[in-house]
């Protein structure tokens, strides 16, 4: 996420929020990457950490195990993000519960 005024706060930092919505973005992008169409997905919970101040433009990391997508479960998605320097400035676990399509 490129820094601009729209996405920073009184402080010049990346807002809180903005990095919120790019963490459940980069989880929620992952999953409609990889869900087959027979199944479908939805958005349940999001806890997130802020470990520092985000000075910079920001790069979002996501990875997780391929799990059987029509069987009901919730997923725990973890996102990462860094920022120029490559330091992680937070990190959020993404609920999300996925299951077949009825």
């Amino acid at each position: 996420m490129k820094k601009r005024r729209a996405v920073t706060n009184h402080m010049g930092t990346m807002h809180a929020a903005a990095m919120a919505n790019l963490i459940e973005l980069t989880a929620s992008g992952a999953v409609q990457a990889s869900i087959p169409r027979s199944a479908r997905w939805i958005p349940s919970g999001m806890n997130i950490e802020y470990l520092k101040k985000a000075k910079t433009d920001l790069r979002s990391v996501c990875k997780f195990d391929i799990p059987d997508w029509h069987k009901n479960q919730d997923l725990s998605i973890e996102v990462q993000l860094f920022d120029i320097n490559e330091q992680q400035v937070a990190r959020g676990v993404v609920l999300i519960r996925v299951g077949p399509k009825d």
